[in-house]
């Protein structure tokens, strides 16, 4: 009888020892997987968060966008072949009038024109306007750069750029001569271009050239 009761006594203590063994593998096994879901969970939260994020470029990219919508022409002034090369920047590809309102910028010369420089098979027409500096003088406060001597200096200089630049910035130099391009100056009033304080006239419908200045036939002028 004592037999029994022990061998009662060692089955069921064998059985509970079984049971508490089984017990803890489930639980390992719970909280490992639980601790993988989780692991998983914060690294696809993870990238779901930087997907979200706004991809933008950089403030160079964006500046050299802008600044790649801007053009850069070369004011040529100077005369008698003789001429610097003066960058300057627009906002877009200038016409025949914003060179020559950039020369006056440039220099401080007033070069108003009278009517939109035309554009033909024949070259450009450029038409000086009365208020022009060919007719009343450099400024009393002249840039020290461009300080012009006499009437004929000055005269001679503004033709002589603005012929140069319209040239050089319409024609490209490896495609054709920018010379080839004509250039005809009128003034106010589709007349000759009449220099009064020098008593000269240039032709209007002849091309000008710089070499016309020593071949023009003058009086001295008067007072």
């Amino acid at each position: 009888m004592k037999k029994k009761i022990f061998l009662c006594a060692a089955v069921c203590a064998l059985v509970l020892a079984m049971g508490v063994g089984c017990s803890q593998q489930s639980g390992s096994s719970e909280s490992g997987t639980s601790s993988n879901t989780s692991n998983v969970q914060s690294e696809t939260g993870s990238q779901t968060q930087n997907a979200d994020l706004p991809v933008t470029s950089g403030q160079g990219e964006s500046g050299t966008a802008s600044d790649s919508k801007n053009v850069t022409a070369t004011l040529y002034i100077g005369e008698n072949g003789q001429f610097k090369e003066y960058p300057y920047t627009f906002s877009e590809k200038p016409t025949p009038d914003q060179l020559i309102q950039a020369i006056a910028d440039t220099t401080g010369w007033n070069l108003t024109l009278a009517d939109v420089t035309t554009s033909g098979k024949g070259g450009m027409t450029v038409s000086f306007s009365k208020e022009c500096a060919l007719f009343t003088g450099p400024p009393q406060q002249q840039k020290e750069e461009f300080h012009m001597y006499d009437a004929e200096q000055l005269d001679r200089t503004i033709l002589d750029s603005i012929q140069k630049t319209l040239q050089n910035n319409t024609i490209d130099s490896s495609l054709g001569d920018p010379s080839n391009l004509d250039i005809y100056y009128c003034m106010e009033g589709d007349k000759a271009l009449e220099l009064t304080n020098l008593n000269i006239t240039i032709p209007m419908e002849q091309p000008y050239s710089s070499d016309m200045w020593e071949n023009l036939s003058r009086e001295p002028a008067k007072g």
